[in-house]
């Protein structure tokens, strides 16, 4: 099996602020050096790090800039590392009904409960 790698990508909302009332909005695009070249890394800690030092800079200079404050709703920039697989096997876009042929998650079935031997019926 081909190992996962990480890639980065931005957004807003992972703060503790707006992200406690919504969920994160990430680009659709990942994080590409100034040459246009993909930025992914093989070590997901050291994506982490570099997702957070970016994080930190966007910060810094948001906050230097006055921008954001106390119920503001304004956030800076942000950055995270996402594990992405390389793909392998055929695209699914030819099968329509794959979703009703794929196993649930989870199962539903209720289990049966056995009444307690001390409850009166």
């Amino acid at each position: 099996m081909r190992e996962p790698y990480w890639i980065i990508r931005g957004g807003y909302g992972q703060d503790g602020g707006f992200g406690d009332y919504s969920e994160p909005v990430w680009s659709d695009e990942p994080l590409r050096r100034p040459d246009g070249t993909l930025i992914w890394f093989r070590d997901g800690g050291k994506a982490d790090r570099f997702a957070d030092r970016l994080s930190k800079r966007e910060d810094e200079a948001f906050r230097a800039a006055g921008c954001g404050g106390y119920l503001s709703g304004d956030f800076p920039y942000e950055y995270r590392a996402f594990k992405v697989w390389p793909t392998e096997g055929a695209p699914a876009d030819d099968e329509p009904d794959l979703a009703d042929r794929m196993p649930l998650e989870d199962d539903y079935s209720q289990p049966e409960i056995e009444p307690d031997e001390d409850e009166e019926e």
